[in-house]
């Protein structure tokens, strides 16, 4: 992508900001001036911790744009730019001349970004896929093709391409045939685990028949979803925050079909027309401590039961925003809809 096209201004919205990254492919915005001249940067996670505090996507980036970002002078040895860019735990830098313009904007080593990952990345693929009924008859949900490729295939490139080799998958219906094609992960160049559930144990049960000796926060994801998110900055994200659970949310909005009255008991205060209301939905991925093999039980249980009772304990539970692109591959017209992409 041109560099020019990852300029925005400061009164643009964090809405475009989104576009522009999901089409670069990369985590900054360059903010610049009428001249051109670069007076402050947004990334992925200015964004998210925008979202997380309740501002809206439609807020300009002024709000939450770093004004004062790292930059290096115009032809510093790359060395140097690496040097800084490890000092300061950051991916890219935007390179400026003696005006303040940005040139060239620089790049941490892409593979050492993807660095292997010693995370167990659990996937739980043992639902019937009801809502997908009769797709499902004969083939288990993660097994249904998008882009010439069982749901979970993808689910799996998506998850290696970010440092993620080591997988359990959590089977129950129509489980041999998810272990036939996958088997040892070996075709995929990864290492596959399976869990057999005698009987369904909700989306979060399966979890109990984990080992108890793990040491490094789970990955755990629906396999029925589709979706950008940067796994490993989530698995960072977690990590910093020192939380021990972390659900990843995706922010909608909703507008309501009336106009909505204020009031302060009977006395009339304000009206809105058709005001739009901000909701967290669940996407169906989360990192959870280890620890949290020890304290779920043997049952049928769902992760929201769980995270409720993690809450009740006062454990540590955080939210981890997307703007990145999610689906639910469990509703019939999102699959469809996604099979009929032509990219």
């Amino acid at each position: 992508m041109k560099l020019e096209k990852m300029f925005l201004r400061k009164d643009d919205s964090v809405r475009k900001a989104i576009g522009v990254l999901n089409k670069s492919k990369c985590q900054i915005i360059l903010v610049i001036d009428k001249n051109k001249k670069l007076i402050g940067t947004v990334t992925d996670g200015d964004i998210r911790r925008s979202i997380a505090k309740g501002n809206t996507l439609d807020c300009d980036l002024k709000k939450l744009m770093n004004k004062a970002p790292i930059k290096v002078k115009e032809n510093e040895n790359f060395s140097n730019i690496q040097k800084i860019m490890k000092n300061n735990s950051i991916l890219q830098i935007p390179e400026v001349n003696k005006n303040g313009k940005v040139i060239k904007l620089h790049f941490w080593n892409s593979k050492l970004k993807s660095k292997n990952k010693k995370n167990v990345f659990f996937i739980l693929a043992g639902g019937k896929g009801k809502r997908l009924w009769p797709l499902t008859k004969n083939t288990p949900k993660p097994m249904l093709k998008v882009k010439n490729k069982p749901m979970l295939e993808n689910l799996i490139n998506d998850a290696k391409n970010f440092g993620f080799n080591n997988f359990i998958i959590s089977v129950n219906y129509k489980k041999e045939k998810i272990i036939h094609y996958f088997k040892n992960g070996k075709n995929l160049n990864v290492i596959i685990r399976y869990i057999s559930e005698k009987k369904p144990l909700g989306t979060a049960g399966s979890l109990s028949m984990l080992k108890k000796n793990m040491k490094l926060p789970i990955i755990i994801t629906n396999g029925d979803i589709h979706t950008k998110v940067n796994f490993s900055e989530l698995l960072d994200f977690h990590n910093k925050n020192k939380a021990f659970a972390t659900v990843v949310v995706k922010q909608v909005e909703k507008i309501n079909s009336f106009g909505v009255v204020k009031t302060k008991g009977i006395i009339f205060k304000d009206f809105i027309e058709k005001p739009i209301e901000k909701i967290n939905i669940n996407t169906g991925i989360y990192v959870l401590n280890p620890n949290i093999i020890k304290i779920i039980p043997k049952r049928k249980i769902d992760m929201p039961e769980v995270l409720i009772k993690l809450r009740d304990k006062k454990k540590k539970i955080i939210i981890f925003p997307v703007h990145e692109e999610w689906s639910d591959l469990g509703i019939k017209k999102d699959l469809r809809a996604k099979q009929n992409r032509k990219r």
